[in-house]
């Protein structure tokens, strides 16, 4: 059974799949799946899903009809079986070893989540967003904070 279950929802998005879960598929920490909603493309971005499910059976692909990204992330939520959830959207991509500090982080505070940094990258300039100081917490801390309407970017 995976520690991690990574939903992607996919929509339109051939020309960001492969560098998406080419990074993750390079992690360091290998105990993951990867559930990829194909949500109604009309691209190759379906094709692409079921290439990487086929060379790696840590991939699961659902098609479904377009419904939109909540619509898509919460349709790929009854086909998570690890122990912590992260959504990623398919044009994003990681650092190798950004599971593997998640997951040493929350095992060595005993906390429910932990986010991490990013960066905003542009066609012609990568900016790093301000970077808080590594932020655990059980799920109770992390419900405060959303009621207190404080943004949790980056959590596992």
């Amino acid at each position: 059974m995976p520690l991690i279950s990574i939903i992607i929802p996919v929509y339109n998005a051939e020309f960001f799949l492969h560098r998406c879960l080419d990074s993750l598929l390079m992690q360091k920490f290998t105990n993951f799946e990867i559930i990829l909603i194909n949500d109604g493309s009309k691209d190759n971005s379906g094709k692409i899903c079921d290439e990487y499910a086929k060379q790696d059976n840590r991939v699961e692909v659902i098609h479904k009809e377009n419904g939109g990204l909540s619509d898509a992330r919460n349709a790929g939520i009854p086909y998570a079986k690890g122990e912590y959830i992260i959504f990623l959207d398919s044009d994003d991509y990681i650092e190798n070893d950004m599971f593997e500090y998640m997951y040493t982080r929350i095992k060595d505070s005993g906390a429910d989540m932990a986010t991490c940094g990013l960066y905003e990258v542009y066609k012609d300039r990568i900016e790093t967003q301000k970077e808080e100081v590594d932020f655990v917490c059980t799920g109770e801390e992390a419900f405060r904070c959303i009621l207190r309407r404080h943004t949790i970017r980056g959590e596992i």
